[in-house]
């Protein structure tokens, strides 16, 4: 048993991934993070044989969490034996998770090109060719922090957060701040795939993970797979094949 541990921007995320079979998994902030471990460790102390945790939150050193779990536990980062060629020009700057998520999504197709669409605290685009080589991808800014920019750079817009309806027009303040963040947002993010099949003339399969996934699932028009565990079935991947 595997398993995989993915520290983020503001939650860290596990999962127990056995025979390529997610087990188990949960959340948990950094206040619960030990406790959640130390509960983890207690059930699944005998079966688990391998650790591998991935680390956006530079501030935070799982190490301090895991007790004697450590010699289990294995930091893939930018000096990783990826499974995958990567073609990325500042390999050292990549965040590991985006790598990896794309690792994951090639785990669940047979062929093809894959792009993974992360809607988190900042939405990423990475894209895989049909060759399995990764060459990168887009950054851009997250939907609560959309909202945040909006309430803090302007002098009277309110701050919000995404709510399920979002009209197209507009006819207060709240409806036009929902519009132009989760329309804009959805628009944009259909648009980029699109301009990714114009360069991809073969297969693509589009992957959407991240927090604000199932938000966005059903705004979208070109999504082939909502998956919330790429990120973990990549782990596991990269610890299983070396």
């Amino acid at each position: 048993m595997v398993l995989s541990i993915d520290i983020g921007n503001t939650l860290t995320k596990f999962a127990l991934i056995e025979k390529g079979r997610i087990e188990a998994y949960g959340s948990a902030d950094k206040d619960h993070l030990q406790q959640v471990l130390a509960h983890v460790r207690q059930k699944y102390e005998d079966k688990v044989q391998k650790i591998g945790w991935i680390n956006v939150n530079q501030v935070l050193e799982l190490q301090d969490y895991l007790g004697d779990w450590e010699v289990f536990c294995q930091l893939i980062d930018s000096t990783t034996d990826f499974p995958i060629k990567n073609a990325y020009k500042t390999p050292d700057t990549l965040g590991t998770d985006r790598i990896v998520a794309v690792i994951g999504a090639q785990t669940r197709i047979s062929d093809g090109a894959v792009l993974v669409i992360d809607a988190g605290t900042a939405i990423t685009y990475d894209y895989a060719d049909e060759y399995g080589t990764y060459h990168g991808g887009g950054i851009g800014p997250g939907m609560n922090m959309r909202f945040k920019a909006l309430h803090e750079f302007t002098a009277r817009l309110p701050l919000l957060e995404a709510e399920e309806i979002a009209p197209l027009v507009g006819q207060s303040t709240q409806e036009s701040i929902l519009s132009g963040v989760v329309n804009g947002m959805a628009a944009e993010i259909d648009g980029i795939i699109n301009n990714y099949k114009s360069i991809q003339k073969g297969k693509l399969t589009v992957f959407l993970t991240g927090g604000d996934a199932s938000f966005f699932e059903k705004r979208l028009k070109n999504i082939n797979f909502a998956s919330s565990n790429l990120i973990h079935l990549g782990i596991y991947h990269i610890l299983t094949h070396q």
